[in-house]
């Protein structure tokens, strides 16, 4: 890994914990144009895009994450959930359910299937998912829904 784009990276994800949205994109692109394989890079950038509302964006870098490194469970949730924002109900449930085979005990993706049966009205499939959810993480539905936080610095 280079030195100066784990120096933009580490840049980005303090732009990013302090709010300068805008400034953290330009630095976690100066890192990919450096390392354009960084896949730290490639998924912060694309929780930040997510953050200012640029779907689009973001589902291109989660897609770049997902190319360089296909078991990544927080890529596949997030990119489920801009497909089920975007009405891709379908290809999202696929994500999560990927997600699923590889971690069966991560709690966020029993709550975005719980959110996805909600949608297509499967009660019965919306109180088994949530009762695992709780189950794994009693939490997961007190924190906002959408992308985890930035990754920590290098």
């Amino acid at each position: 890994m280079n030195f100066q784009s784990i120096k933009y990276y580490n840049e980005g994800v303090d732009l990013a914990r302090d709010g300068q949205l805008q400034a953290a994109i330009e630095a976690f692109q100066k890192a990919i144009r450096i390392e354009p394989q960084f896949v730290d890079a490639h998924y912060n950038l694309g929780v930040t895009f997510y953050e200012l509302g640029q779907l689009a964006e973001a589902r291109q870098e989660y897609e770049i994450v997902l190319q360089l490194r296909s078991d990544d469970v927080d890529a596949l949730n997030n990119l489920g959930t801009i497909l089920a924002k975007s009405g891709q109900l379908e290809e999202a449930k696929k994500r999560f359910d990927e997600a699923l085979k590889i971690d069966p005990d991560y709690a966020l993706t029993h709550r975005n299937l719980a959110a996805y049966y909600m949608e297509i009205g499967d009660i019965v499939n919306v109180a088994k998912y949530v009762r695992q959810a709780r189950k794994l993480d009693p939490e997961v539905f007190d924190r906002e829904p959408g992308p985890p936080r930035i990754s920590p610095r290098y």
